[in-house]
């Protein structure tokens, strides 16, 4: 069957006009909520001490998390895919976890694990030290989630 030109630009604008829809619609719609009472009311929400605290926290854990998972991500890339080390479908499969496994669930897991009443939570908090609700706690979250992006960007690039 042949296709015209005409009809398979046609079918890749209705396709690219739909994605940019679904795209700059809730994007259109936040910024047009978040303006709605003015740049000062917006600027004054952005400019809180919490808001400031938040994005102050958010930076310091991406920059704690990034080189974190370039160091594990190149290591394990390079496990995967120059060696011949036994376990390597065992390493590949706890490298795509994350990719099956919901944030919420991983959130409880480590609540479960580290909080108060879990498997290392006691022994942790009774040596003074507190994983969950703190940026410790949130770094390591972060690590787990993004830890196959870093794994699979270096292992697709090959030797």
């Amino acid at each position: 069957m042949l296709v015209s030109r005409r009809t398979t630009l046609s079918l890749r604008a209705v396709a690219l006009l739909y994605l940019a829809l679904l795209l700059l619609l809730p994007v259109a719609v936040v910024l047009a909520r978040t303006f709605e009472h003015g740049l000062g009311t917006a600027w004054g929400w952005v400019t809180t001490p919490a808001a400031i605290s938040a994005l102050w926290l958010s930076i310091v854990i991406a920059a704690i998390a990034v080189p974190a998972n370039t160091i594990f991500g190149v290591g394990c890339a390079l496990v995967l895919v120059r060696s011949k080390a036994r376990g390597r479908a065992i390493l590949d499969a706890l490298i795509d976890l994350p990719f099956v496994v919901s944030p919420v669930i991983v959130g409880l897991a480590l609540v479960l694990v580290y909080g108060q009443g879990g498997w290392f939570g006691d022994s942790l908090i009774r040596h003074g030290l507190t994983v969950i609700y703190t940026p410790a706690g949130m770094v390591l979250a972060t690590v787990f989630e993004n830890r196959p992006v870093a794994a699979a960007q270096v292992e697709d690039e090959g030797p």
